[in-house]
């Protein structure tokens, strides 16, 4: 009826439902006239196609409409059909696998330009933690040329100079992932993409391969300036501080 709901038993356990109680959705009162065993736990509802027009419309943003077709009917013909009697209304009509291709498609576009923008990021922490390391070289030049004096070689103050940025960089990474882990458990909340709902989860894998990143990044950010400190003469270094 137009005030009927089917649902299945992980709709009754999550809203503590029974058959023949009231469910409101979007604020619609609706009997649950029906309960199901829908596969893989799934809460599902169902409506009839007339209340579900009249109660979600075409304001409530993203919708899907499924049909399962007989195992003898042909799908390129129904979907001829449906296309015919649907696409002046403003509906599109796609076959499983093409939604499936074209959502797909859509993740992969979305990867690609969270991937750009991570890379953007990376360089410029890069470039931050050379510019970084050489204002300190700078600021150090005097100390370091007495140290190239007194017999340090410039591959261990270049060492001496990676453990420092390293140990910076990790409390920096530390504090940063015990920010993203505080908000990943407060939130607890989904994503939708696609009307489909994505997690943010903090796994150790991730926070291995960040780290390493980190790491990576800090290296590269002291063994660029660490060159052009290696090329000057230690005279030069000396005068330079003074």
């Amino acid at each position: 009826g137009s005030r009927q709901a089917a649902a299945s038993r992980s709709v009754l356990a999550l809203t503590g439902k029974a058959l023949g109680d009231s469910l409101l959705i979007y604020g619609a009162p609706f009997t649950i006239s029906a309960v199901v065993d829908a596969p893989g736990d799934r809460a599902d509802l169902w409506l009839s196609l007339d209340a579900g027009q009249a109660l979600f419309g075409a304001g409530r943003g993203f919708q899907v409409g499924v049909l399962q077709l007989a195992s003898w009917m042909d799908p390129a013909a129904a979907q001829a059909l449906l296309e015919q009697a649907l696409e002046p209304q403003g509906y599109a009509v796609y076959q499983e696998r093409q939604f499936s291709a074209q959502f797909s498609l859509s993740l992969k576009d979305m990867l690609a330009a969270a991937n750009f923008f991570n890379l953007v990021s990376l360089l410029v922490i890069s470039f931050g933690v050379y510019n970084i390391t050489h204002l300190s070289l700078a600021e150090r030049s005097a100390e370091i040329g007495i140290l190239r004096t007194v017999g340090f070689s410039p591959a261990r103050v270049r060492d001496i100079l990676l453990l420092r940025t390293a140990l910076l960089a990790l409390l920096a990474f530390g504090l940063g992932w015990l920010a993203v882990f505080a908000y990943v458990s407060a939130t607890r909340q989904l994503l939708m993409v696609y009307n489909t709902p994505l997690h943010l989860e903090l796994t150790p894998l991730h926070t291995v391969y960040a780290l390493a990143l980190c790491l990576l990044f800090t290296a590269l950010g002291v063994w660029l300036p660490g060159l052009q400190q290696q090329r000057q003469a230690v005279a030069a270094m000396i005068q330079e501080g003074a």
